[in-house]
């Protein structure tokens, strides 16, 4: 509108930002447009998309070791969980996570052992700054692992 009706400035080459939650604006200046882009360029030689894998010879996650999934009985569910919870069933709950995604989320009374760490330890009890839990009737708690 502004370049058919020739008023203000027609934000070329700029990019308007709005933050709705704290209702804001900003201006980005973008850069301009590289004649030499093999994308965009005067003479692209990039024309289709190509595929990942084949391009650089491996998978985006290859970097992270293979998860080994669990088995059924290994598993506990979230209703499973609230129950013990509920029951008060003694428990370890350990979350194997990096402690900054551990620090933007976590479980209450749950402790932080990043797998990486776990996975160095000859002594996996000795990283635990609580003792394990005991259940009198049943012998040992359970240790739960997220």
């Amino acid at each position: 509108m502004k370049i058919i009706t020739d008023i203000g400035d027609p934000m070329i080459s700029k990019l308007l930002l709005f933050d709705g939650f704290s209702g804001t604006f900003r201006h980005i200046k973008l850069r301009e447009r590289n004649p030499e882009c093999s994308i965009c360029g005067d003479d692209p030689t990039i024309k289709e998309l190509i595929d990942y894998e084949q391009f650089c010879g491996s998978k985006p996650n290859d970097k992270e070791r293979q998860k080994e999934l669990l088995t059924e009985n290994q598993r506990i569910s979230c209703a499973d969980y609230k129950a013990l919870l509920d029951e008060g069933v003694p428990h370890l709950l350990l979350d194997v996570r990096e402690p900054v995604e551990y620090d933007i989320c976590h479980l209450p009374h749950s402790h932080n052992i990043p797998l990486s760490q776990l996975q160095k330890s000859k002594d996996i009890l000795s990283l635990l700054n609580t003792p394990l839990p005991n259940d009198n009737k049943r012998g040992t708690g359970c240790i739960f692992v997220c």
